[in-house]
């Protein structure tokens, strides 16, 4: 290999051999990369790092739909696993056994807790807890639409 103008160049041939890469893949990944060259005519390091290195658009989308299948499995396998739920199950589980039994229970607390609150005057006591329900309610509302 020689060295030209603070670059390593070498053959065609030299490249061949020394990365034990068989010419014509060199030469069919240099025309991928419209990289000219003429035999006997020595080649840039640059040069055959691009195109050894450098991915044709058919390349590009193999990985690309490679990529999207693993992301696709590793995502099946995680719901399969429990390390992922399907969003209609989280839908399911927030809502049913989350939110309405406490939405059930905020709106049975004036009942239940009038008498405690005010034991003389019970029904003043849930009108107003009535109205602190329903302004919970209206903030939770108002924050989440």
């Amino acid at each position: 290999m020689s060295k030209k103008s603070n670059q390593v160049s070498a053959t065609l041939k030299a490249w061949a051999e020394s990365l034990s890469i068989d010419p014509s893949t060199i030469k069919r990944k240099l025309a991928r990369q419209e990289i000219k060259f003429e035999p006997g005519v020595p080649l840039t390091a640059m040069e055959i790092f691009r195109a050894l290195n450098a991915e044709s658009e058919k390349d590009q989308a193999i990985t690309e739909r490679t990529r999207e299948e693993t992301r696709a499995k590793k995502r099946e396998n995680d719901i399969a696993e429990k390390r992922l739920h399907d969003l209609d199950e989280v839908e399911r589980l927030v809502w049913q056994d989350l939110l309405l039994p406490l939405r059930h229970e905020l709106e049975q607390m004036p009942a239940a807790m009038c008498g405690l609150c005010n034991p003389q005057e019970p029904e003043a006591a849930m009108k107003i807890l009535e109205q602190w329900v329903e302004k919970v309610k209206s903030n939770i509302r108002e924050k989440n639409p």
